[in-house]
């Protein structure tokens, strides 16, 4: 999967900047309420398809491709915004931001699951798998082999080879691992592509491409289907496409191609795949409805956000803007992080269940969010608000220093930035 939610009482400005016209680095994106609103949308989805409200959902894989369509995007975004601020990029800090995001409010989950696997562990509704069994208890080797996985990244890639010696309930944790690899290798591809961007939108249709070739050949060729689902090769498609969308805003090409009709017929035909997608992959099976399903998710998620990122001001943006999509937006990382424990560890409580498990992971990710989250922004702006301009290029006029709040929480950290402040955007995880 992909960040302070301050009031936003206009549209979005986009700061124009000059540069080389075939480089990237022209505008800096300022906060979208609407961004917001998409990840909360999303990760009710995810709860809800885990929860299994009805049964058969399975819509919250489709939610996994927005997230990482809008986590593509915004990455790229704000590296984007960045060049076009400062003239450069530090990956140093870059990195920094993105460990001072994550870390703390994963070590805290982290923690505290482990010590009810300590104290709990021996009762059956410590693994029991949401909307299927009834589990058993949760051995210390496999919860430990989890958290070794969580805290490097790889859960997706024990998972798809069936690394762990046995069932970890914290599985879900695999989205962050496949963001978390992304923002690892793309952020220093970007910048040397950003040099030109033709090679920079080749290259990332190309990846795109390669990456959804990849999931046909291990469908033919018989590979499991956790291979393919938890792969970060398969994955990559919905991340590079929305890095696509976030050169095409760059280029300013988003905003004319599709600020008017070309926008609505976007968004209505992307929302069409979206839920076709949902439904079809409910089958795995034949070429299609799973693998067209899954093409079509990676394809159509991307493509919303470059219809909300066009429109700012449409009304599916003015929808998507509305305060508590925008809340769950603010904490779905939080919310992700929890639900699954909460799903898991109330699994038998039947039709109270959505309920309990909603509300505790609401106060959770809220305790999340104040406790550790919140307190380390603060300290971070005040940090930032610190540093001084001698490394600007020459040339550069001096200007106040871009604070880069964090615009969620991967799958997963939404927008920071202030209204008339000319803050730029960083991505906040799920």
């Amino acid at each position: 999967m992909p960040e302070t939610l301050s009031p936003c009482r206009r549209a979005p400005v986009l700061v124009e900047h000059s540069s080389a016209e075939h480089r990237c680095g022209k505008r800096r994106l300022h906060y979208l309420p609407a961004l917001d609103g998409l990840r909360g949308v999303a990760v009710a989805v995810v709860v809800a398809t885990h929860l299994q409200p009805l049964p058969g959902l399975v819509a919250g894989q489709v939610a996994m491709d927005v997230f990482f369509g809008l986590s593509g995007f915004l990455i790229t975004a704000l590296l984007t915004s960045e060049l076009a601020a400062n003239g450069s990029v530090s990956l140093r800090r870059f990195y920094l931001r993105r460990a001072r995001r994550l870390f703390p409010a994963l070590w805290l989950f982290l923690g505290v699951w482990l010590g009810v696997v300590i104290l709990f562990g021996s009762n059956a509704w410590m693994t029991s798998v949401p909307g299927s069994s009834q589990g058993a208890p949760q051995r210390l080797l496999p919860a430990l082999e989890g958290v070794a996985g969580a805290l490097t990244y790889l859960t997706n890639w024990a998972i798809a080879y069936h690394a762990f010696t046995g069932y970890v309930a914290i599985g879900h944790l695999w989205s962050l691992a496949v963001e978390e690899q992304f923002y690892l290798l793309w952020a220093p591809v970007a910048l040397l592509l950003f040099r030109r961007r033709s090679a920079a939108v080749v290259a990332v249709i190309g990846g795109a491409t390669a990456s959804l070739a990849a999931a046909i050949l291990l469908f033919h060729n018989g590979s499991g289907g956790s291979r393919i689902y938890f792969g970060t090769d398969t994955r990559a498609a919905a991340l590079l496409l929305g890095a696509l969308v976030a050169l095409a805003w760059d280029a300013g090409l988003a905003d004319r191609a599709l600020s008017g009709f070309g926008g609505t017929i976007l968004l209505a035909l992307s929302a069409i795949a979206l839920a076709w997608s949902a439904v079809g992959m409910k089958h795995p099976g034949p070429w299609t409805p799973w693998l067209g399903g899954w093409i079509a998710a990676s394809i159509a998620a991307p493509a919303v956000v470059g219809g909300i990122v066009a429109r700012p001001s449409g009304i599916v943006a003015r929808l998507l803007s509305r305060p508590v999509l925008r809340y769950l937006g603010s904490r779905s990382y939080g919310i992700y992080l929890w639900h699954y424990l909460w799903a898991t560890w109330l699994h038998s409580l039947e039709i109270f269940r959505f309920p309990l498990v909603v509300g505790a992971s609401l106060i959770c990710a809220e305790a999340s969010w104040q406790l550790v989250e919140a307190p380390l922004r603060r300290s971070r702006s005040k940090a930032d608000s610190k540093e001084s301009l001698p490394n600007l290029p020459p040339g550069w006029a001096m200007r106040s220093r871009v604070k880069t709040d964090s615009h969620i929480g991967g799958l997963w950290n939404t927008a920071g930035a202030v209204k008339g402040t000319g803050r730029s955007v960083e991505p906040q995880e799920r």
